[in-house]
């Protein structure tokens, strides 16, 4: 697959599958591709045969999201697809949802991004559907990037959801039907989350972060569904693949459902501090981390984890903390009871880490 993803046209790559639309990456295969391209020699393959385009497969992706969704009582969704790939595909899914009343924003394709940036995370890519749920009574909006593996959630009011919170009445509803099911998500996930999905019967099983492990994590698992908190959501019904448009029918399918608007749906009850994601800059990112686990591991009542980076898990708080691979920096999540003890243990890392 060519795709820059939610980046602009210019940054164009690869995502590269085997058969079973499994990742190959280093590790899987990607170090032999690789070493072939760096050869810098080519030779003509052996004809197989011809490939034709036959429409059934688009046919087939339309109609698959009936086979999994069902809108119990009609709705009303602002949807920006942002002139990226879901504008090709959302009106014709759409139509077999007939529940589902939503106003289109950019779904003429638009490889040039000229309205807004194919980043649904970036403020100037968030203004148009935050204007449009200004406008009118709505459920929800939603505003899908580039290639349409992400998917960013708004509740009524306009306010951005955590993917998260938006995952978890999606994945409660899964264990409703395997009520015993693993599970997997990053490191990274909140706490909150993972007690309410072992309170209601499942198995929390944590992965590296990256599409590739947690693909490898959940097929490992047969986990029905994860999340990262960029908007990814993936689905053992999607090949364990990410797709904004299933994550979208998926929670529009529990709105329909509840009686209750989506600023009571998500996150509700769940009492937690969060700092989200910090960019931390050091002088030694190996030392930084190594620094973070010498002073907790002899801690009473520490959990130390190191499936990324360094987890550091108290009763009433805890952090990771990971490299970038290719900045200065530090990736640092905090989390905790309350934001008083947030505010000191931030402060206290932040103090350990040091900067330059």
């Amino acid at each position: 697959m060519v795709t820059a993803s939610h980046n602009p046209r210019e940054y164009n790559g690869l995502k590269i599958r085997g058969r079973s639309g499994e990742s190959i990456f280093l590790g899987t295969g990607l170090e032999k591709i690789r070493a072939i391209a760096s050869r810098g020699k080519t030779r003509r393959a052996k004809m197989l045969g011809n490939i034709e385009f036959n429409n059934s497969y688009r046919e087939k992706y339309i109609s698959f999201f009936s086979k999994h969704i069902s809108i119990k009582r009609r709705i009303r969704v602002a949807i920006d697809a942002g002139g990226g790939s879901t504008a090709l595909f959302l009106p014709q899914i759409l139509s077999l949802f007939p529940n589902i009343e939503y106003t289109p924003l950019f779904f003429e394709p638009d490889g040039s991004f000229k309205k807004h940036p194919p980043n649904p995370l970036l403020p100037e890519s968030q203004k148009w559907i935050k204007a449009e749920l200004g406008r009118g009574k709505y459920n929800f909006g939603v505003a899908f990037d580039g290639d349409g593996d992400r998917v960013m959630f708004f509740d009524e009011k306009a306010n951005l959801l955590d993917s998260q919170f938006v995952f978890l009445p999606i994945a409660l509803k899964a264990l409703e039907k395997k009520r015993k099911a693993v599970i997997v998500l990053p490191v990274d996930t909140s706490r909150a989350v993972r007690r309410a999905i072992e309170e209601h019967g499942g198995r929390v099983e944590l992965s590296r972060r990256g599409y590739v492990f947690l693909q490898t994590a959940m097929r490992k698992f047969a986990s029905p569904i994860s999340v990262e908190r960029s908007g990814h959501y993936f689905f053992k019904d999607f090949s364990y693949d990410d797709s904004g448009i299933f994550a979208f029918l998926a929670f529009a399918e529990y709105v329909s459902g509840s009686p209750l608007p989506v600023s009571k749906i998500v996150e509700p009850d769940i009492q937690f501090a969060s700092t989200g994601e910090l960019n931390v800059t050091v002088r030694d990112k190996a030392r930084a981390l190594a620094d973070a686990r010498n002073r907790y591991r002899r801690a009473p009542n520490v959990r130390v984890g190191e499936i990324d980076g360094v987890t550091i898990e108290f009763p009433d708080w805890w952090f990771n903390i990971r490299a970038s691979n290719t900045e200065p920096v530090v990736r640092l999540v905090i989390e905790a009871d309350t934001e008083e003890l947030l505010r000191e243990k931030r402060a206290e890392i932040e103090k350990l880490l040091g900067s330059p």
